[in-house]
């Protein structure tokens, strides 16, 4: 089990809690946080028309729960918390601040009960958490993407570094690439992909979808 609660803060930093609902993450008009328990984080929502006043509470809000978590109805969510991600409306243009809108949103497609007028809990043995889940995802796109280039080049040797970097060789270096929320970054003298390994890559990757 694992609890949730999402509160809206406001320019003078006070702080309010609000029912658990899909629709307030999607109004432009509302600044929000969720404290989930599940992932050990706080997801910070800031819609495109909240004043530049209340952006500036946000740090303040998030030391705060940070310290002391929130009580709701005697129960202390948060404590294990630390890490904030911001989804700033503004910006869901921008392939990894709209990665991280589709984590936050897949919170909401998880089967939960209430435990008190705004508390809710995780009611599923869930395995992973969200965000492992995605890391699970990143590693699919790399084992993809290596798999689309034996087709070309049969022999290959892959290794991996502590900083999640793939380097493929053959009989010269080929690639060096790693996978950030879902998107293959090519790194300083890799070759550049040839129409066949992208089709096959882009065949594969349509699977995920």
């Amino acid at each position: 089990m694992a609890n949730l609660i999402m509160l809206e803060f406001g320019g003078f930093g006070m702080i309010r809690e609000i029912k658990f609902k899909l629709n307030y993450i999607k109004d432009r008009r509302r600044a929000a946080i969720i404290i989930d328990e599940l992932n050990n984080v706080f997801w910070v929502w800031l819609g495109s028309d909240i004043t530049q006043k209340t952006r500036n509470q946000l740090n303040s809000v998030i030391d705060k729960l940070r310290a002391n978590g929130h009580e709701s109805e005697g129960i202390k969510v948060g404590l294990r918390c630390q890490n904030a991600i911001i989804i700033d409306q503004r910006h869901l243009n921008d392939p990894e601040m709209a990665q991280k809108y589709q984590k936050l949103q897949s919170l909401f497609t998880m089967p939960i009960k209430e435990k008190g007028k705004y508390l809710v809990e995780i009611t599923s043995g869930t395995q992973t958490t969200i965000l492992q889940q995605f890391t699970v995802r990143d590693k699919a796109i790399a084992g993809m993407l290596i798999v689309s280039l034996l087709d070309e080049f049969p022999a290959l040797f892959i290794g991996k570094n502590a900083k999640n970097e793939y380097a493929i060789e053959g009989d010269q270096p080929l690639l060096r690439f790693k996978v950030i929320n879902g998107s293959v970054q090519l790194l300083p003298g890799s070759i550049n992909l040839s129409e066949k390994v992208q089709k096959t890559f882009s065949e594969l990757f349509s699977l995920l979808s």
